[in-house]
């Protein structure tokens, strides 16, 4: 009996992904016919396989997948190229999914969750406590911080990256949208929040 959350899994990758019984079977290391009966369904017919063009790099993928878990496929893809690869970067995108490390960090996960995740094919992603840099809206803010701060600027002194920073602060981001009401900025907002930001300073 396998656990609710590899059956969410096996119904993602196969109604969602469209990925194969056997791929199924060869990425979660079950027998094919155990992934069959958690689709409940029959309607299965082996193919026999065709050589990929990933297949004679797959040692090196793993390899430098081990050494940097967080390396791009497009990174990846370049190094490949440089050492004869004919594939193109979907094949290899496919081949790095089942390469890389998957982290095996302990989280609480409601098992209702899990039904709910296997019923409508989806995946839920949960954070692990303290990691505020698993939230999307994070992710999304450090990368806009990335991108229109840091990206093609000259920085060569704390004091000049404090100059640069706070006009990037007052001439761009404070004119910005406020996430989910247009009618104000971020400046808007932040003059509004101050008066308990000083509070709770306080207390």
């Amino acid at each position: 009996m396998i656990s609710q959350e590899l059956i969410a899994a096996i119904r993602r990758f196969f109604y969602v992904e469209h990925w194969k019984v056997g791929t199924i079977a060869s990425e979660l290391n079950l027998h094919p016919d155990t992934v069959k009966r958690a689709l409940e369904t029959e309607r299965f017919r082996s193919r026999p396989s065709r050589p990929l063009p990933t297949d004679p790099f797959l040692d090196f993928i793993e390899q430098t997948l081990k050494q940097h878990p967080r390396l791009r496929a497009t990174r990846l893809f370049e190094m490949l190229r440089d050492r004869g690869y004919q594939g193109n970067i979907y094949q290899l995108r496919r081949a790095a999914r089942k390469l890389r490390p998957i982290s095996r960090e302990a989280f609480l996960f409601q098992p209702r969750l899990l039904e709910l995740c296997g019923h409508y094919h989806f995946a839920a992603r949960p954070c692990n406590p303290g990691r505020g840099n698993e939230k999307g809206r994070v992710e999304r803010t450090i990368r806009y911080i990335r991108e229109s701060f840091f990206a093609a600027r000259s920085l060569t002194t704390i004091e000049e990256l404090n100059r640069q920073a706070l006009e990037w602060r007052d001439r761009i981001t404070y004119e910005r949208s406020w996430p989910g009401d247009d009618s104000r900025t971020v400046a808007d907002a932040f003059q509004e929040e101050k008066p308990s930001r000083s509070t709770d300073m306080r207390a």
